[in-house]
């Protein structure tokens, strides 16, 4: 688990314009502008840079070792169902013993795909990197408005399911929260995975799945 530091450089990154784009809408973007990111509008920081910041998946890390509650994980990709699944969330969860987990998982598997070259993987993949961190930002700022110990992490995975999933038995979840999409929210575009993330968690994870 690797925190990024607020210094200089995380405050130029800050200033990049994904805050209220979902996850899915910024990895859209990026797939129709793929050859712009490589070729024409490239970032500013070299690959070595972006290599680094790829390996950066956590913005707080909080003691739920020593949690004497519940742990709740809830997964947030920057729609409005997966913020109102959060603050359904904060409704229920004990302030004072519950620790809470706030995820969002940036998918890598159709972005990856697109990349011919390794230089190439690292320029797309930084760009749902700035968009997951960004939507991750803007749960921290929401939780340190809060009395709740929390975490929030951003890790990457080629499935997000099974990344929720796996993370519910690494930390032995109580309760993973999902916002159920609505209509407008809803990807136009194939699935990249038949089960959705709710039919999936409840199949697989061991705790208890709540749907917002």
């Amino acid at each position: 688990m690797m925190m990024l530091k607020p210094n200089a450089t995380f405050k130029e990154f800050a200033e990049d314009n994904y805050c209220k784009q979902s996850i899915r809408v910024a990895e859209s973007f990026i797939l129709k502008n793929t050859k712009n990111i490589i070729w024409v509008n490239k970032d500013k920081h070299t690959v070595d840079e972006m290599q680094k910041l790829l390996k950066v998946n956590c913005l707080h890390k909080g003691d739920f070792g020593s949690c004497k509650g519940k742990k709740w994980m809830v997964a947030v990709d920057g729609s409005n169902s997966s913020y109102l699944a959060l603050e359904e969330t904060l409704k229920l969860a004990d302030p004072v013993k519950d620790h809470v987990f706030v995820i969002t998982v940036r998918e890598k598997t159709k972005v990856s795909k697109r990349a011919k070259t390794l230089e190439a993987d690292v320029r797309l993949n930084f760009e749902m990197w700035k968009a997951a961190r960004d939507i991750a930002t803007s749960c921290d700022d929401r939780m340190k408005e809060s009395e709740y110990e929390y975490t929030v992490l951003f890790p990457d995975a080629y499935d997000a399911r099974r990344m929720l999933v796996n993370l519910c038995h690494r930390f032995k979840v109580d309760y993973l929260c999902i916002g159920k999409h609505k209509k407008g929210e809803r990807k136009t575009r194939p699935f990249t995975f038949k089960k959705s993330m709710a039919v999936y968690a409840n199949k697989k994870a061991l705790c208890q799945v709540l749907l917002f």
